[in-house]
């Protein structure tokens, strides 16, 4: 859904959210067992993250369809 043109806002909101986690917790396991590959995963899953957010033309905390996702200005 987020590949049609144009995307689906509400996909893209949750794939944001959703990359932004992932990244989340691939740092917690990257600082709980030391391996560099955690930090590259975390890093990559973070970049979709904000690839996925600059698709999005005005992002907000709240989806078109209501539900809440990540804050966009906190995926760095």
């Amino acid at each position: 859904m987020i590949s049609i043109q144009p995307p689906d806002p509400d996909a893209l909101y949750a794939a944001a959210d959703a990359y932004s986690e992932l990244g989340t917790l691939s740092m917690k396991r990257a600082q709980q067992q030391r391996r560099k590959s955690d930090w590259s995963d975390a890093k990559s899953w973070y970049q979709q993250s904000l690839n996925t957010w600059h698709r999005i033309d005005h992002p907000n905390h709240t989806a078109p369809d209501s539900f809440q996702v990540c804050d966009p200005a906190t995926v760095v």
